[in-house]
Formats: structure tokens, C-alpha cells, sequence
């Protein structure tokens, strides 16, 4: 009896720790009494079993830690990610600001040039020499017309 109990021990031991070790396992296929379809790792005794075509493989608790740790890596790659599109849409908004601000500062300078060119009787350039040339009429109004469009341009 001790021979038995010590025997199938020993056999139910080297069964369990095949699978256990990432080796892979067999799954049978067959039907109970009752027509039912069953699959299991192990046949049964009394009831005619086939193999099922399908092998069952182990996962191996060291790749599955690895694989957990490229999750992580993952995570934080896309945390990385994350923040850069944060600081891209940062500048974007500072560019768009820069902008709006140089925009801004076209347009008051272009009003102020429109304004002294529509308020002043004589207008006149500066030469290289450091004297005065005062514009004639026509050339006043092609001065005043250029201040107009910059407005029209600068200021919507």
C-alpha cells in the first residue's frame, strides 16, 4: 500500500511539474455520457480521449515581469510624450502671441505714420547729407495712400 500511495505520488508530482517548468501540456478532447464536449489537460481513465490539436504553453513568470516593465516604459514614454505636446502647444500659443503683439505694434505705428500724413502741411525725407527734402503734392499723396493701405493691412 505504502509502494501505491509513493508510487502515484511521485507520478502526480512529475505530471504537475512538467507544465509548471514552461514546458507545454497536451489538451484532450472528449465526450461524456451525457454527449457533453469536454477538454482537459488530462484524459480520463474510462472514456476514450483523442488529442485536440491545441498545446498549452506555460508563461514564463520572468517574461511575463519583463513585458510588465516594458508596460511601464511605455507609460512613461507616453507620459514623456504627453508633456511635449503640452510645451509644443505652449509655444504655439506664445508664437500666436508674438504675433498678435507684432500685429498690435504694426498697427499703432501705421495709424500714427497715417495720421501725421494727413495732419501735416509739408512732409519731408531726410537726406544723406542731414538736410531736408520736402515732398511735392503728388509725392504727399502717394505717402498718404501708402499709410492708408498699412493701416488696412496692420489693423483688421
Amino acid at each position: 500500500m505504502k509502494v501505491a500511495v509513493i508510487f502515484s505520488s511521485i507520478l502526480a508530482l512529475g505530471l504537475m511539474s512538467g507544465p509548471a517548468s514552461g514546458e507545454t501540456a497536451s489538451i484532450y478532447k472528449w465526450v461524456d455520457d451525457e454527449g457533453i464536449t469536454n477538454y482537459a489537460g488530462l484524459p480520463p481513465r474510462d472514456t476514450a480521449a483523442e488529442y485536440a490539436g491545441i498545446r498549452l504553453n506555460r508563461t514564463d513568470r520572468q517574461a511575463l515581469q519583463a513585458r510588465a516593465g516594458g508596460h511601464a516604459n511605455l507609460d512613461k514614454a507616453k507620459a514623456i510624450r504627453k508633456g511635449q505636446e503640452a510645451e509644443d502647444t505652449q509655444r504655439e500659443k506664445l508664437s500666436r502671441q508674438d504675433i498678435v503683439d507684432q500685429r498690435v505694434k504694426n498697427c499703432r505705428l501705421a495709424q500714427e505714420r497715417l495720421t501725421t500724413y494727413s495732419q501735416a502741411r509739408r512732409l519731408y525725407r531726410p537726406t544723406e547729407d542731414g538736410e531736408r527734402e520736402y515732398l511735392s503734392d503728388d509725392e504727399l499723396d502717394a505717402a498718404r495712400a501708402e499709410a492708408i493701405t498699412l493701416v488696412e493691412e496692420w489693423c483688421d
